[in-house]
């Protein structure tokens, strides 16, 4: 039988040569993805507010988000002349927060509750060194409210966060069951500066006449 032979057109040829390098046979589809994690965050000024610092990770294990609300991370700092510097900004790691998820399921069920104790022991107290002139509770505050939006965020979205927490007993008005909280209810919480985290020299209140 005679063989046809079919010549490709060079830049058809280039084409494909390339999609079978990209694309070897057997290769699987890559799951690495970029997440938006809420932390609490060292500003300017010394006051705390709630941003949103971005992970990649190699999985969809539902409640990653919420797991990294106490990891530190590494957010560069550009100068005048872009000179850059990195630095952690999260408040919960700096200050000695440590947070434990309890494992979900990664089978397709339906997730209600997320379950987290968060570790708050270790904390040292804001004030020691002058970085902050607040209570320590309102860092573990921003933290739970933290824990909350990233619950909301998770691959299979929970309707509640059950939080645990451990050390004074203080903070235990913030333990409990709480509602996650969504995209829209979210947007006046990371925009606004915790008040009580205001920096340490307050202006005097202005005379009134």
């Amino acid at each position: 039988m005679a063989q046809i032979k079919v010549a490709l057109p060079m830049g058809v040829a280039f084409l494909l040569s390339a999609i079978v390098m990209l694309h070897p046979q057997g290769s699987v589809a890559s799951t690495w993805r970029l997440i938006a994690v809420a932390q609490p965050l060292l500003q300017e000024g010394d006051f705390l507010t709630i941003g949103d610092v971005h992970y990649g990770v190699d999985d969809f294990i539902p409640g990653r988000e919420v797991a990294l609300t106490c990891e530190p991370n590494s957010t560069r700092m550009i100068g005048e002349e872009f000179e850059a510097e990195v630095e952690d900004l999260n408040a919960a790691r700096r200050f000695g927060l440590s947070l434990e998820m309890t494992p979900v399921r990664d089978d397709g069920t339906r997730v209600d509750t997320l379950t987290v104790t968060l570790n708050a022991t270790k904390m040292r107290d804001v004030r020691d060194g002058g970085r902050l002139q607040c209570p320590p509770d309102t860092i573990v505050e921003a933290t739970v409210l933290c824990i909350r939006i990233n619950a909301a965020r998770s691959v299979r979205t929970a309707k509640f966060v059950k939080v645990r927490i451990l050390g004074s007993p203080s903070l235990q008005r913030l333990a409990g069951v709480h509602p996650v909280i969504g995209r829209e209810a979210e947007l006046g919480l990371r925009a606004r500066p915790f008040d009580t985290c205001a920096p340490g020299e307050q202006k005097p209140p202005p005379r009134t006449r």
